[in-house]
């Protein structure tokens, strides 16, 4: 399991969200206040965010001329 075991993320996480152009990539949050995108493909975090607050909710931006805003 890679969300929650400590690779990803060193608390539970909250929520995972999929990314709508991309099948292999995930947005992820939770209690450790770390927003990550994740490439499924080698389970690694290409991009992350440390936050102040405990993550309560992911959710892609919407699509504009094939690019996530």
């Amino acid at each position: 399991d890679v969300f929650g075991s400590g690779t990803i993320h060193t608390a539970q996480t909250r929520e995972i969200a999929a990314n709508p152009l991309c099948d292999f990539q995930l947005a992820s949050g939770g209690y450790d206040r770390q927003l990550c995108v994740t490439d499924l493909t080698v389970a690694h975090v290409i991009a992350s965010r440390q936050l102040d607050d405990t993550i309560g909710s992911v959710k892609w931006g919407s699509v504009n001329r094939g690019n996530v805003v």
